[in-house]
């Protein structure tokens, strides 16, 4: 008999980020379950961003998410947000510009980080 083995995800941040996407953004409506993980989730918000940028309430609810999230989360939260967020915010250039404005510390340095490496070296 084959079983898998899960190795336990030690980010309490991450281990929350369903619970934590909701608090944060109340007018967002997703798909997935908790038990769908985190990527699902993230991918489906940040499209809810994008589709709705021109509303300050998002942008600013997006930018306290971020902050939040890579600062009190560990590797599994970042690994998150830059795959499946960044990913997404960086096809608005103006959305990026203005949600760079609002990021501070670890939040600012890996969304700079990762939108040079992606989008501006190419």
């Amino acid at each position: 008999m084959f079983k898998m083995h899960f190795q336990a995800i030690k980010d309490y941040f991450y281990n929350q980020i369903y619970e934590e996407v909701h608090k944060s953004f109340p007018s967002f409506f997703s798909v997935f379950d908790k038990e769908d993980g985190a990527y699902p989730l993230l991918g489906e918000l940040g499209c809810f961003i994008l589709k709705h940028s021109d509303k300050k309430d998002i942008r600013e609810q997006t930018i306290d998410f971020i902050n939040k999230a890579l600062q009190k989360g560990e590797y599994e939260t970042e690994d998150a947000i830059i795959i499946e967020m960044f990913s997404k915010l960086y096809e608005d250039s103006i959305l990026a510009d203005n949600i760079e404005r609002g990021l501070y510390g670890k939040a600012l340095i890996l969304f700079r980080k990762y939108r040079k490496e992606s989008y501006e070296d190419h």
